[in-house]
């Protein structure tokens, strides 16, 4: 391809690119930030940022915790809101009765609760992305 085609060829994929990205959902980013060995407990700290333009007044995430051998040790459900529009917070949540060093994953299972103020969803999960800096891996 000779340069006088590549230019156009390059402007129009990444006009495509810019595009789609725009019309990108906005998402409801969970980041597993911390795990904090507490007495008889093992806290975890989640920022939760809503970029979405809702107001959720349910948002309950269905949780599991695996320990090093990949077993299930715990279910935990974990209510998350009110979940304001465009706002970031932060949830801690104590794992009662496990260790931290005996956490190896959380799986975020199912959106129990979705609700924002158009009535209940249907995809809320679709609607999160998750990220984690802990040595536990944190997944969907």
């Amino acid at each position: 391809m000779t340069n006088s085609r590549l230019i156009p060829f390059a402007l129009g994929i990444f006009l495509a690119l810019a595009a789609g990205s725009a019309l990108a959902e906005p998402l409801v980013k969970i980041d597993l930030n911390k795990l904090e060995p507490r007495e008889n407990a093992c806290r975890a700290y989640f920022v939760v940022q809503n970029g979405t333009e809702s107001n959720f007044a349910e948002f309950t995430l269905d949780l599991f915790l695996f320990g090093a051998d990949g077993v299930v040790t715990k279910r935990i459900v974990v209510d998350s809101a009110p979940l304001d529009a465009a706002k970031t917070c932060v949830r801690p949540v104590d794992f009662r009765e496990v260790g931290c060093e005996n956490v190896s994953m959380i799986l975020m299972n199912d959106i129990i609760k979705c609700r924002d103020g158009s009535g209940e969803r249907q995809d809320c999960v679709s609607l999160v992305e998750l990220s984690n800096r802990t040595a536990a891996k944190f997944i969907k």
